[in-house]
């Protein structure tokens, strides 16, 4: 540019570049990370372009590759890997006028499972296991132990029962599992003894008579555990064939435990209130 003043006269020379330049910008976003395979929504800006394309050093796939907004859904590889990256380009006159990447780490997800829904006797109870070495555990009673016993004084004839896990990086798993109890009225009797535990009398208070069949070699472990997971009581009993023992339960605060029998053929569990 150039100007010159004379008196009152004065003059202006403006130098203008005919066409203007016209600059292409892509910018795909900055570096981030993302829990497991979800897809990943991808935010991108572009301007003075005619289109545009994503691609990826990776195996995943896009939403919609010639949109500068969409998403990209890892591939197994990308999940190996641990991180992959996205480019955007940004195309005029059929030549890429400019071009930008960023890097998306992919963190482990939890992964948790509950089983299929399933029928209880309400006189039965079971276990459900989140799993362990996570951070937390969040089930739908608001317990958050990795595991939970589920009964019918609890939980009714029905429900529906949900567990919230999350690792160390902030990554969260859900899962649930529909409880049906069942009177059993009509159910057949058990094929064979080591099926068989018998408690008496349930609610106990001081001694409890609990009667199965051992048909294994090696002794049979009586246990009772609290609500916790907590054993408070167990002992050897070294016979073998039908057997009636006698649980000393002195000391024991009043609540719900459940008894387990452990033989070599397997385990019986059923709850013991003690009042």
């Amino acid at each position: 540019d150039y100007s010159v003043s004379s008196g009152a006269d004065a003059a202006w020379i403006d130098n203008i570049e005919m066409p203007a330049t016209i600059h292409t910008v892509a910018f795909a976003g900055f570096d981030n990370q993302q829990c497991g395979s979800e897809p990943f929504i991808l935010e991108g800006f572009a301007s003075q372009y005619e289109e545009v394309s994503w691609t990826t050093s990776g195996d995943g796939s896009f939403g919609d590759s010639s949109q500068v907004e969409t998403t990209y859904t890892p591939g197994p590889q990308d999940i190996i890997i641990g991180q992959v990256t996205l480019t955007l380009k940004a195309f005029r006159d059929n030549d890429v006028k400019a071009q930008h990447s960023m890097l998306l780490t992919l963190i482990p997800a939890p992964e948790v499972d509950l089983g299929d829904d399933f029928t209880l006797c309400v006189d039965h109870v079971t276990l459900l296991n989140a799993g362990t070495g996570y951070s937390s555990y969040l089930w739908s009673n608001g317990e958050t132990k990795p595991y939970l016993w589920i009964t019918h004084e609890e939980f009714g004839e029905e429900a529906t029962i949900w567990v919230e896990v999350t690792n160390e990086f902030g990554c969260i798993a859900l899962d649930s599992v529909i409880v049906t109890f069942d009177s059993c009225l009509n159910a057949e009797l058990p094929e064979s003894p080591e099926e068989q535990l018998v408690i008496f009398p349930n609610p106990a208070n001081s001694r409890v008579h609990v009667s199965f069949f051992n048909g294994g070699s090696t002794p049979a472990i009586i246990r009772i555990v609290d609500q916790r997971g907590q054993v408070v009581r167990s002992e050897n009993v070294q016979k073998s064939g039908s057997l009636n023992h006698e649980l000393d339960i002195n000391g024991l605060n009043a609540g719900l435990y459940f008894l387990m029998v452990e033989t070599q053929k397997g385990r019986l569990v059923k709850p013991l209130s003690i009042y």
